[in-house]
């Protein structure tokens, strides 16, 4: 496994910040997306609502 220095040598600010923000895109889409059905499950257990 190569470095982080290795990995970004010669790469602009720019090229590492879309790198860093689509990795934790994918990262966060993966765990909301595991964890969907329990929020929506606490959230129909536990919500008060709004309208009647």
């Amino acid at each position: 496994m190569s470095s982080l220095t290795e990995t970004f040598k010669g790469t602009t600010m720019g090229m590492l910040k879309t790198y860093v923000q689509q990795y934790i895109d994918h990262t966060c889409q993966q765990v909301w997306e595991q964890h969907l059905p329990e929020i929506e499950r606490i959230f129909a257990k536990g919500a008060i609502p709004v309208m009647k």
